[in-house]
Order: C-alpha cells, then structure tokens, then sequence
C-alpha cells in the first residue's frame, strides 16, 4: 500500500490503532489513539495487543472494552519479531427509533434546556447547580422534550447533603463520531454530586441511547457523550 495512502488512511480513521516495538515502545498511533492516552498508559494497550494477539500474523477477538465515554466492541491484534500491533473497534452508536429522524429536528439552543432543568431542580429540591459550559458549543439538533426529560431525571437521581451539584458542558477536542453518514463533533455533559442513586439508571440509559447519546455511570457521577449534530 502507497505510504501516503496508508498514512491519511490511519489520521482519519475514527478506530484507534497502535504500533509498538517488540519491548512496549510506542512506534506509531492514529489521533484517535492518541485521545485513549488520556484515560490509560501506553503499557496498557501494550499488554492487550500482546495478550490478545496472535504469535504470528493477526487475530481478531470480539470483547467489550471501555475508557471512560470510550467503547469498543473487539480488537484487531498481532505481533511479528520487529512489532507489535493493535486495531481498536468503536462500538456503534444506538438509538434512534423509527419516526425519530434526528436530522430532522430544528436546532435547539442545549443551554435553555440544561438551565431550565436547573431551575426546576433547584425550586422543588433546593439544591445547588454549579455549572461550567463551553460557551463554543453550537446550536444542536435535538429531540427536545426527550433530552428535557434526561437531565430532569439525571438531576433528580442526585440528593447531596451539603455541596452543590457541579454541571459541565465541554467540546472534546479532536473527537468525533459518525452518524447520519457524517463526521460530527463530540460534547461532553458531566453531572457530579453526592447522595446518587442508581435506581433508575437503567431507564437513563435507553432514554440517552435512543438519542444516540452514550452514558456512563458512575458512584457520584453522570456522564454523557453527545454528539453533536448541527
């Protein structure tokens, strides 16, 4: 394969890979290998491509694999006497629903929908919201009354006794996801307080990913990956 062919193939590939030398060191990653670094050291991915990869040539394995907002759903691995390599597999974006076009809804303004939440939050609750938002976020197309009704049950299924809840909102740099058969940016919407309960996690996940919306749960956090379709 043309040099130059395999090298713009790698940049825009959306699916992490890794090369390493024979000891573990780094002799080659995409961006979107680059952004895993963040959340695991390289010694990590080394030892996954080792363990899983064939002795000779390449094998592929179907294993749910995360890092933080981060999923994959296999990996490709396989090492040689002079490398090491590894091919990380994105799990496809859920959601969606018949009669639920997202590309069709009218762009929405995401910070009116949050602080109205906020709002209604603080009055029956009288808890706190400290909010930090990316003030580049675009408008979005989104289902309105369904993300409404995500951040006011996210907000609900947190119940601190003294500190605040702390909200944020950020593009994350360099990220991006497919959907609709596009390349669209990525936000990150981060919910953190004490007293969390788990409840209704369960109802918060098929509410998030049926608007392509990928959740984390964590003991005192709610995270969400938004993708950001304009």
């Amino acid at each position: 394969m043309d040099n130059q062919l395999f090298g713009g193939w790698l940049e825009h590939d959306l699916n992490p890979f890794f090369l390493f030398s024979p000891n573990g060191r780094v002799r080659m990653m995409n961006p979107a290998a680059e952004l895993l670094l963040g959340y695991a050291s390289p010694s990590l991915f080394f030892d996954l491509a080792v363990r899983h990869g064939a002795k000779e040539g390449y094998h592929l394995e179907f294993a749910p694999l995360s890092f933080d907002t981060f999923h994959f759903y296999g990996l490709l691995a396989g090492r040689d006497e002079s490398c090491v390599g590894m091919r990380l597999y994105q799990t496809p974006l859920r959601g969606g629903g018949e009669g639920r076009p997202l590309e069709s809804q009218q762009r929405t303004n995401i910070y009116r929908i949050i602080d109205a939440n906020i709002a209604l939050f603080a009055a029956r609750s009288g808890h706190r919201v400290l909010c930090d938002y990316d003030p580049a976020l675009p408008p979005v197309r989104l289902l309105q009354n369904d993300f409404s009704r995500l951040m006011g049950k996210s907000l609900e299924s947190f119940d601190p006794k003294e500190d605040p809840l702390t909200l944020s909102l950020q593009i994350e740099a360099g990220r991006q996801r497919t959907l609709l058969g596009r390349r669209w940016p990525v936000a990150t919407l981060t919910i953190k307080g004490s007293g969390r309960s788990a409840l209704h996690d369960g109802t918060l996940k098929a509410l998030a990913e049926s608007m392509w919306i990928t959740p984390v749960f964590e003991p005192n956090a709610i995270i969400y990956e938004l993708v950001l379709v304009n």
